[in-house]
């Protein structure tokens, strides 16, 4: 995910983690620590929590250096999330950068595009069909001619 790679290039040793972490709309961020713990998080609740993150799928992916999207339901936020994370090098140490954002945001954001998708998608349609339509009718002209000539014959 692009914000999660957005916070982790702005990510350094003197950023104030609660500072970094705010964020709009539904995106959320989480600073988790080598050790799984959660530094910061823009759901405020979430830094209570004494669970430890590095069981969680998409930490153990930036873990091993192939990070991917995960999905799964949050307990926290009781909705299915889609999860990203990535793996930032500190000055003694590392971090992870954790986003994550509802899945359902992002269907709504499909089905608010689809119409423009679809109107797209029929004038591609349209272009294409004048286009070829021009194409056989200029390879085909000489032939045409062709066809006269031997007719008037």
């Amino acid at each position: 995910m692009e914000t999660a790679r957005i916070y982790a290039g702005f990510f350094n040793d003197t950023v104030d983690l609660h500072e970094f972490v705010r964020t709009g709309g539904d995106t959320r961020i989480t600073v988790i620590s080598r050790e799984g713990i959660v530094l910061a998080d823009s759901n405020p609740h979430n830094e209570l929590t004494i669970d430890n993150y590095l069981g969680r799928p998409e930490i153990i992916a930036a873990a091993s250096s192939s990070p991917a999207v995960h999905v799964r339901y949050s307990s926290t936020l009781n909705a299915n999330l889609i999860y990203y994370a990535l793996m930032v090098n500190r000055v003694d140490s590392y971090v992870f950068i954790r986003a994550s954002m509802p899945v359902a945001r992002i269907d709504a954001y499909l089905h608010q595009s689809l119409p423009l998708f679809l109107l797209i998608l029929f004038v591609l349609a349209l272009i294409c069909f004048i286009s070829v339509r021009s194409m056989t009718n200029r390879i085909l002209k000489p032939f045409n001619y062709i066809e006269q000539k031997l007719r008037r014959l």
